[in-house]
């Protein structure tokens, strides 16, 4: 193909003819900004016998690379746009989940001093359970904001006491009343010997 050249780069073709993959920005003969990969290697030519001389031959290969620096460049950009997103969502969920926070503390301080009122037993459940519901929302929320958190690096795993027998049975509470409202009933047996007490995450 007919290329003229439109723009070299500062590394000169006569100073150095030893060269691979120089860029250089050209025309078509369709008149189109083409990018054009040149390489420059030798061949050596033995005269014959009788001649002490020899000589060498450059050959110049060029190849279009336009449309490889064109997916490059795609790929580039989208590589970029992943990052922003991903920051933008960090961001996002950090925001929310102190946001969320406010008013879920409301709520449960509210519980806290409803228990504080006088209830009867059936009374005392439902608001028990609230309350059950409202810290498990809140673990929630916090996992979420412990996920901002991973994608920074900055996640810590805390390491406190809880008493199991009563992780489990909060957790059983949360779901007695689904349960009972199909003429069930979700019981946990614990066998003889566990301890009362575990060191871990207790949200996790």
């Amino acid at each position: 193909s007919h290329l003229e050249n439109q723009s070299v780069s500062e590394q000169s073709l006569d100073s150095d003819r030893y060269f691979t993959n120089l860029e250089i920005l050209c025309v078509s003969k369709n008149k189109e900004e083409i990018l054009i990969a040149f390489s420059c290697s030798t061949i050596q030519n033995q005269q014959i016998e009788y001649s002490i001389e020899s000589n060498d031959s450059f050959v110049y290969v060029g190849r279009d690379i336009t449309e490889l620096k064109r997916k490059e460049q795609e790929l580039l950009a989208a590589r970029q746009f992943a990052e922003q997103s991903a920051k933008a969502k960090s961001i996002f969920l950090a925001n929310m989940s102190h946001e969320i926070r406010t008013p879920m503390n409301g709520v449960l301080g509210m519980t806290d001093l409803l228990l504080g009122t006088s209830l009867d037993d059936c009374q005392q459940d439902f608001v028990e359970n609230i309350r059950l519901s409202g810290n498990l929302l809140l673990s929630l929320i916090n996992r979420i904001l412990d996920l901002s958190k991973l994608e920074e690096g900055e996640l810590e795993l805390e390491n406190s006491p809880f008493n199991l027998e009563q992780c489990i049975e909060e957790i059983l509470e949360l779901f007695a009343l689904q349960v009972h409202n199909h003429g069930l009933e979700l019981n946990a047996c614990f066998e003889e010997g566990l301890p009362n007490f575990l060191m871990a995450d207790t949200v996790r």
